[in-house]
């Protein structure tokens, strides 16, 4: 029997808070210097359970070892934006319910128990179209708060995100092309240089770089996505609003294709490095990242 605890921006309870396994305190960062870590699902087969760990750090830093079952994991370098790097952790282990796993020296409680009834948390509309990095923090919080709480209590197995990971739309004030395209209603039509969209290009793979790190390094988030691996799927808001239900020529457009190979390069980075490491493995792969 499978259980789902639903979490989403319309619930406006504000009586949880995060409550940290083995007496470790969540981490505050308030700056997006370093994010992580970060665990993704990539399948299972034979047995194991395949994961993936991100972790951002700034490009001078020094690769921090994942420790797991007395085993060390090196990371590959998957991504260099805005002066940092994204390291990407893949290892495998046994379905345990009684698991952890060290990094930059901190330890992380993990059940991989995928062999019994699952238990899953489901996220989704993470944000606000306007204005969500000026919220309050403990208001824009409060359900993730509450979802610690509930896996503190019951561990999650997994973190299923339903869409809408970040709201990307102020993405469209980054650069005036973009900002053109999303106000015209004939911008499939509009000519755009290579010169410019190659400019372009780069505004908005380091927007929705540090768009993604602000949302993934809040404190309450960082806590569960450190310790329940994550699955996710794209809604609209991961590049704008109504996107995919836009008219064809304006999606099609060169300013439009842009703007979502840009926000595609950076959520799913993770994924493309994954089958070159486990090839045979399930063909499940994280979007988020």
């Amino acid at each position: 029997m499978q259980r789902l605890a639903a979490l989403n921006h319309h619930s406006t309870d504000s009586s949880g808070r995060i409550a940290p396994d083995g007496g470790d305190e969540p981490s505050t960062r308030s700056q997006t210097e370093v994010v992580g870590p970060l665990l993704y699902l990539q399948g299972q087969r034979e047995g194991r359970i395949y994961l993936v760990s991100l972790m951002v750090m700034p490009l001078a830093a020094a690769f921090p070892i994942l420790r797991i079952d007395d085993r060390l994991v090196t990371a590959a370098s998957i991504l260099e934006c805005d002066g940092r790097r994204v390291l990407r952790y893949a290892f495998d282990v046994a379905p345990s319910s009684d698991l952890s796993y060290e990094i930059d020296g901190r330890s992380y409680a993990l059940d991989t128990a995928f062999d019994r009834d699952l238990r899953i948390a489901f996220v989704s509309c993470n944000g606000q179209e306007a204005g969500d990095r000026g919220r309050d923090r403990s208001e824009r919080n409060t359900m993730w708060r509450r979802l610690a709480d509930e896996h503190a209590a019951s561990p999650f197995k997994l973190l299923l995100h339903g869409g809408d990971q970040i709201y990307a739309d102020e993405v469209l004030d980054a650069h005036p092309l973009i900002r053109r395209w999303a106000d015209d209603a004939e911008a499939g039509a509009s000519q755009t240089s290579a010169s410019e969209l190659e400019k372009l290009a780069e505004v908005l793979r380091v927007t929705f770089f540090t768009r993604y790190l602000g949302v993934l390094a809040e404190p309450e988030t960082a806590w569960l996505m450190a310790r329940i691996p994550s699955l996710a799927v794209w809604d609209d808001h991961d590049i704008c609003d109504g996107w995919g239900s836009m008219n064809a020529a304006k999606l099609d457009a060169p300013v439009g294709q842009c703007s979502r190979l840009r926000a595609n390069s950076i959520s799913s980075s993770s994924s493309e490095a994954t089958r070159t490491v486990y090839p045979k493995a399930s063909s499940i792969r994280p979007v988020l990242a």
